[in-house]
């Protein structure tokens, strides 16, 4: 299994569950603050989940899902971080809902 903190050194983790308990689904807000390692992607483990949006310093960023890993792409946020905008470390948001599939 390749190790995603080649991409990504994450610093804080700020995770908001809402649980329904009569559909047995969990949904899902993850925020986390780190630095990006690599200047093209950062990746993450996303077994089970199904991601609907990415959010890097509050704009919408560009991701896939390639065999449960989740891949974001870097281009517009480094394009930023050249320019001077915004801050080194990156806050990464995602939504994202995953079920207990049938364990009680």
């Amino acid at each position: 299994m390749e190790r995603l903190t080649a991409y990504f050194n994450p610093k804080n983790y700020n995770l908001t569950l809402n649980i329904n308990k009569k559909t047995r689904k969990c949904y899902a807000t993850t925020i986390i603050t780190g630095e990006p390692i690599s200047k093209e992607v950062i990746k993450f483990h996303a077994k089970n989940l199904s991601i609907t949006s990415v959010t890097i310093n509050g704009n919408k960023a560009d991701f896939s899902i390639e065999e449960d890993v989740i891949v974001i792409a870097l281009e517009a946020i480094l394009r930023q971080r050249e320019q001077g905008v915004g801050r080194r470390d990156r806050c990464l948001k995602s939504k994202h809902k995953t079920s207990s599939r049938g364990r009680d």
